[in-house]
């Protein structure tokens, strides 16, 4: 399996940074008073999401890692699951970093969700995989410039 290089690495952290702060999920919400605040904070458990989707990509598959993640959301919303926060945004952050660094023939608008760039793009999956995995280790980088909750 390839590696991700140093220098794509470097260039991805910005943008990562850039993709979390768009990303107000991330954030923690607090009360000040009678309103909900978004705070500059991140919750621990988005750090530890980072940490598990490559041990998960590895001990299934990479396209069944993506869609546990994808379904976070939904699991939370049911009731199922019981993750302290939304994992969905885990693939979805990976996904508009990878259309920030790659061209739209290579990531499509019309991809909703990261699976959807796993099944339908041309790449081969060597390279899907090398690409998830850099945009993956690039934000989880980028979330220790954040404060923790």
């Amino acid at each position: 399996m390839s590696t991700v290089s140093k220098r794509r690495l470097d260039s991805l952290i910005p943008m990562a940074i850039k993709v979390i702060k768009e990303m107000k999920g991330f954030f923690s919400i607090e009360m000040e008073g009678d309103k909900k605040v978004i705070t500059d904070k991140i919750s621990k458990t988005f750090h530890g999401y980072f940490s598990s989707l490559g041990a998960d990509m590895i001990n299934s598959t990479p396209l069944a890692a993506i869609i546990f993640y994808e379904e976070g959301k939904k699991a939370n919303d049911e009731g199922g699951s019981g993750s302290k926060e939304d994992r969905s945004l885990i693939p979805e952050s990976i996904l508009k970093l990878l259309r920030l660094e790659l061209t739209s023939s290579i990531v499509k608008e019309s991809y909703q969700k990261l699976s959807d760039y796993y099944v339908l793009s041309n790449e081969s999956k060597s390279r899907k995989n090398l690409n998830i995995a850099a945009a993956a280790a690039a934000l989880k980088i980028a979330l220790r410039t954040f404060p923790k909750s």
